[in-house]
């Protein structure tokens, strides 16, 4: 369990900090293009897509470190008129539903990434497998962060189920 915990902390760091090296890439490029563009009067060809590139991966990235936080919006409106004790179930039964789409996710994006070849951006000149790559790895990282809260239902469930009886 120790090494399980030890593996989490730094995929943690390490998601933040590339989460933190994206965002500043970003915010540094567009700050480059407008200075370039708008005050020595000559844009950078490449800055939109490295700036567009950086943003599908702090993107998808944010999306999993939004599912290690538990910081996704939830409607709960339905969920409520559940009696307590069955509440935990139907909290299992969404988040299989997402693992499904987080699997599905994972195999379209894959496929995606053999269709697309070599193909190359215009102005980087960058394979645009690795801009694709956010998809796979994101949703590979969002199931390797609802396993745990599934576990914590799962758990959970069983208490309920024991306090019932």
């Amino acid at each position: 369990m120790r090494q399980i915990r030890g593996v989490a902390a730094v995929l943690r760091a390490v998601e933040n900090a590339t989460a933190v090296g994206l965002l500043a890439v970003i915010c540094g490029v567009t700050a480059a293009q407008v200075v370039c563009r708008f005050v020595l009067k000559a844009p950078l060809v490449w800055s939109d897509e490295l700036g567009t590139f950086s943003f599908v991966w702090f993107a998808l990235l944010g999306a999993a470190i939004g599912v290690r936080e538990g910081a996704h919006m939830g409607v709960d409106a339905l969920v409520r008129v559940f009696p307590p004790s069955q509440r935990v179930w139907v909290a299992i039964g969404t988040l299989l539903a997402i693992q499904l789409f987080l699997v599905c996710l994972l195999k379209f994006g894959l496929d995606l990434l053999i269709r697309i070849g070599d193909q190359r951006s215009s102005g980087l000149q960058l394979h645009i497998f690795w801009v694709y790559l956010a998809l796979p790895v994101s949703a590979v990282l969002m199931l390797v962060h609802s396993v745990p809260i599934l576990g914590s239902l799962v758990a959970e469930s069983r208490g309920t189920d024991s306090r019932r009886a």
